[in-house]
């Protein structure tokens, strides 16, 4: 018979479904002897059979904005209200609230009790101090999840503008405008243990971009942080809950070139001392040459023109000398830590980093990747460079810097799995086709999002591509709200392509009415929150000023999908 060998009649072959039982899969892993390379695959394996497949649609909360789990997943980070407190709620396990579907509650009561089920508030620590607002994007975990980074602003007021050379700190200073005014920002260590505030950080007339971590980046216990304004990467050893200031690299690179320079410094001022006695005050703004970082951007372009010279041909050095002013007209933009001695550094026109310029995507910019102990560029590309989109989709797990803890596994990347390297050529390929598109546009586009931020990327198996096929437009690994969908988000398994699970949206009346009064649709968007390895999300739609919470956790009762209404 032509089933026999695993074929249909018409011959087609037979697709085979694996059984997705956990008693047969938990047996198989006890008895089963595997290939260390793939112990971790089939451990994981077993999250297919443990989904959270039931959806609690607008459960009551605190007054506070989630944010995001620890790497641990013992507990929940959330901002207070006016955004000047921290606020830690240690996690019960997927199975806390399950004994309210048990009771005679009515879907109301069920709603109120939930949160407070899964959840317990273990500190709420008073972090911003007087005008400071805490930004609720902007968060960074240590390794063991013992100290929590956060960042602040605080308006500054007209009359703090009073000396040019506060606002222009050295020659490469760049102009504020509209989009891009400075304040005063503040980051502080919190001892998740200890619910204190361990040490803090002032940047004032400063602009750092916050949000997503754009600005600050941490690997093992270097902490990054980039200046704008001032065209300046701050670098902290992150030790015993304190911020230890190691180097600052912009104007200088090396550790004691101020003291090198002051002594200079000192001594010229003391040759042009005025007639009443008092020594002239030194601007660096006011300085002629390239700061240190500057010149060795320079240096390298240079090195490379040399390079790609040959005897038939100097076009290289004649793109150089052609372009010299606008290379050194650009500004650091983004900034990542590669590791603890390597920076990937993007610079941009200033119209770009100023927030001028409306598309920044589509405007030149180079990408460096920086020495911290030899002080010098290793490479520089320019943002249409294939070998740089090649070096990414080969290295791609080395640029998403992760915390490093047992929980935290590996993300799903175009380096490390073949579905996340289809959907990255399929859009690749898109972009190619396209209207107006080419391969340079495809390479522009895709380079277009680094450097990474750090830690903006989630572990949850359920967001593992070998794991589960979902549709990316709805819902990804990156954290970041995505476009509301109205009808569910489907997931499949990758064995047999089985319905897995799905998670439902709730509907805002509140938003609805709103829309119907005006006639406009609002603008609908889902944030998701996933836990680092139980199957438990939390899902916050929101549209227009309506918020939202959705749970969606593993039905360990058999409870219906459905609950009525209050």
């Amino acid at each position: 018979m032509a089933e026999e060998d695993g074929r249909l009649p018409m011959g087609f072959p037979v697709k085979k479904t694996v059984d997705q039982n956990i008693m047969t899969k938990l047996y198989r892993r006890e008895v089963a002897i595997d290939n260390p390379a793939q112990l971790f695959h089939r451990q994981r394996a077993l999250y297919q059979c443990a989904v959270p497949e039931f959806t609690e649609s607008n459960v009551q909360t605190p007054s506070c904005f989630l944010r995001k789990f620890t790497p641990d997943g013992n507990q929940l980070l959330a901002f207070s209200r006016d955004q000047r407190s921290v606020e830690l709620y240690d996690y019960l396990g997927g199975g806390s609230g399950q004994e309210l579907y048990c009771s005679e509650l009515d879907s109301w009561s069920i709603r109120s009790e939930l949160f407070g089920k899964f959840f317990r508030l273990r500190f709420s620590i008073p972090v911003a101090q007087e005008n400071e607002f805490l930004n609720r994007e902007c968060s960074l975990f240590t390794c063991q999840s013992h100290y929590l980074i956060v960042g602040a602003s605080s308006v500054v007021p007209d009359d703090h503008y009073q000396h040019t050379f506060d606002l222009f700190r050295n020659n490469e200073s760049v102009s504020p405008s509209a989009n891009c005014q400075l304040e005063d920002y503040s980051l502080y260590m919190v001892d998740m243990k200890l619910g204190i505030v361990t040490d803090s950080r002032s940047f004032k007339l400063d602009k750092i971009y916050l949000s997503h971590n754009q600005g600050v980046s941490l690997c093992n216990t270097t902490l990054a942080v980039l200046s704008v304004q001032h065209q300046t990467v701050h670098l902290f050893q992150v030790s015993d809950g304190s911020f230890l200031p190691v180097q600052e690299i912009g104007r200088f690179c090396y550790p004691d070139d101020p003291l090198i320079f002051s002594e200079v410094q000192y001594s010229q001022s003391n040759a042009t001392a005025t007639s009443d006695g008092l020594h002239a005050t030194y601007n660096p703004w006011l300085e002629k040459w390239y700061t240190s970082l500057k010149h060795r951007l320079l240096c390298r372009l240079l090195r490379q023109a040399e390079e790609a010279c040959t005897p038939e041909s100097q076009a290289p050095m004649a793109h150089f000398y052609m372009n010299h002013d606008k290379f050194v007209s650009l500004k650091l933009w983004r900034m990542q830590l590669l590791d603890e001695g390597h920076l990937l550094l993007k610079f941009a026109t200033e119209d770009v980093v100023t927030m001028r310029q409306s598309d920044p995507t589509s405007q030149p910019a180079l990408f460096g990747v920086y020495d911290v102990v030899t002080t010098e560029f290793l490479h520089i590309y320019d943002n249409t460079s294939e070998s740089l989109l090649r070096l990414y989709e080969l290295n791609a797990d080395h640029f998403r810097t992760a915390v490093s803890h047992p929980y935290c596994h590996q993300i799903s990347s175009v380096a490390n799995s073949g579905h996340a390297r289809a959907l990255h050529h399929k859009f690749k390929q898109t972009i190619m086709g396209a209207k107006y598109g080419g391969r340079m546009e495809a390479t522009r586009r895709l380079l277009g999002q680094l450097p990474i931020c750090c830690q903006s990327y989630s572990c949850s198996p359920f967001l593992d591509l070998s794991l589960f096929s979902y549709d990316d437009k709805w819902i990804s690994a990156l954290e970041r709200p995505k476009p509301c969908e109205d009808s569910s988000v489907k997931f499949f398994s990758r064995n047999g392509g089985i319905f897995a699970f799905e998670l439902h949206m709730g509907a805002s009346s509140s938003s609805s009415q709103g829309a119907s009064q005006s006639g406009s649709t609002p603008r609908k968007l889902v944030a998701y929150i996933f836990h680092p390895y139980e199957p438990f999300i939390v899902s916050i739609q929101r549209a227009n000023t309506d918020f939202m919470v959705n749970f969606h956790f593993r039905n360990q009762y058999g409870v219906p999908h459905e609950i009525d209404p209050p």
